[in-house]
């Protein structure tokens, strides 16, 4: 994966709600911001990246998933998000790495 320019996501800052602590979970360039009524953000941390390595090791393993900028076909023993990533991009007609970041929020969503 590639690394990116910060930029500030001052939208985050309208999403506080009552009775629940926001915290923000990072690792490379992946940048979470969960609501939660506990502190949750070791399991997110965690499972992060476990998530990222399930997805870096299909890319190694299919380096063309990373780089395509149109839908591809999934093979082989995919992670579920990859496959997540890879029926999005058949609906939005781009390549799956567009689906990254809303995967990976779901991804870790469906964990916790």
């Amino acid at each position: 994966m590639r690394c990116c320019v910060y930029q500030p996501r001052t939208y985050r800052r309208q999403c506080q709600r009552a009775g629940l602590a926001g915290y923000r979970v990072c690792v490379g360039e992946s940048d979470l911001f969960i609501l939660a009524d506990r502190d949750i953000a070791e399991e997110a941390r965690q499972r992060l990246v476990a998530v990222r390595q399930d997805l870096t090791a299909y890319i190694e393993q299919h380096p063309g998933f990373a780089d395509a900028l149109e839908p591809v076909k999934v093979v082989g023993s995919a992670p579920c998000m990859v496959r997540r990533m890879a029926d999005a991009a058949v609906c939005a007609g781009v390549g799956p790495m567009a689906a990254v970041a809303g995967a990976t929020g779901e991804e870790i969503a469906r964990c916790l």
